[in-house]
């Protein structure tokens, strides 16, 4: 049966920047192997922003804890009058239930009127709970090659904490 999730929240960004985020998610069975979903956030900085982000997966549970996904990223900023996409494939491997990782391939690109890639990347993405279930660690090497910079391979490593209340 589809699921419907509406959430909403506020939250602030250094400087501070504090805004409003409204999510809705929408999940479906395509068939007996693909689910599929969409998610929408929609955020109002103070400064009078707007910002959308629009996600659109498919993903196939090939075992107990592995999981290949397609997934198709639309986001739209206010601020930079700018539209951005991009097209990702991932595998996941769920290790335990306070660990996973993501293998993931794409490009994005941006536009409003004429589309083109902007970059291309691989990666992979680490994530575990580090204290109960209110830290968690994300640890995200990857590869990636802009068109700023002929495309040429750069290496970029991401280290993330998020703090849950």
């Amino acid at each position: 049966m589809p699921v419907f999730l509406a959430t909403h929240k506020a939250n602030a960004l250094l400087p501070i920047n504090p805004f409003f985020e409204a999510n809705a998610d929408r999940s479906f069975k395509v068939n007996s192997q693909w689910d599929g979903g969409f998610r929408q956030k929609i955020r109002y900085y103070k400064e009078e922003k707007f910002e959308t982000e629009s996600r659109l997966f498919f993903a196939n549970k090939l075992d107990a804890s592995t999981t290949l996904s397609f997934t198709t990223y639309i986001d739209w900023k206010e601020e930079l009058d700018t539209m951005e996409y991009a097209q990702a494939v991932s595998l996941s491997n769920q290790f335990n239930p306070i660990s996973e990782g993501v293998f993931e391939a794409g490009v994005s690109g941006s536009s409003l009127s004429n589309g083109k890639i902007n970059k291309v990347f691989i990666g992979y993405s680490f994530r575990k709970f580090i204290y109960k279930d209110k830290i968690i660690g994300t640890l995200s090497p990857e590869m990636v090659a802009e068109r700023d910079y002929d495309f040429e391979v750069f290496p970029n490593l991401t280290a993330r904490l998020d703090f849950i209340f």
